[in-house]
């Protein structure tokens, strides 16, 4: 199964205890419900389109691989799956994906080694071929990642 989610809107000030958010599911391209949560703790709530189906899709997620979880207290804290979690993750990454391309529309962005992984410099042009062979002429194998490689 491959879930998807559209029509994402993240609250994030009204997010208290968990992110409040809604989006339409979709499983391997068809619309099976959608997705909830009122940011005050708590699972995540699902109306489903098919009941029945919607199950499924929950029992699915539970057979998936244990998942990491971040925690500053506890960093090897690792829990079993469910479809909270996995939404959560769909959530996280689409949020990004939205955040690197929102960032790399009128500039660039890059890292080289020792930058620490969620920071990245910045040259304040649009990326292209000249931007690029300025950053590796300054830098040369340095140059970890440019992002705005991974928005394109």
């Amino acid at each position: 199964m491959k879930i998807t989610l559209k029509n994402l809107k993240i609250h994030r000030d009204m997010s208290e205890e968990t992110t409040c958010f809604s989006a339409t599911v979709y499983v391997d391209g068809k619309k099976v419900g959608i997705a909830k949560n009122d940011g005050r703790g708590g699972c995540n709530m699902y109306y489903w389109e098919d009941y029945g189906f919607g199950r499924k899709v929950e029992e699915w997620a539970k057979t998936l691989p244990p998942r990491k979880v971040p925690s500053v207290s506890m960093p090897d804290l690792t829990v079993s799956c469910d479809l909270d979690i996995l939404i959560g993750e769909i959530m996280d990454k689409q949020e990004e994906d939205r955040w690197v391309k929102r960032q790399c529309r009128n500039k660039t962005l890059f890292r080289i080694e020792g930058d620490p992984a969620d920071s990245y410099r910045t040259v304040k042009h649009v990326y292209d071929a000249g931007v690029k062979a300025f950053i590796e002429g300054k830098y040369g194998d340095a140059v970890v990642e440019i992002l705005n490689e991974r928005a394109a």
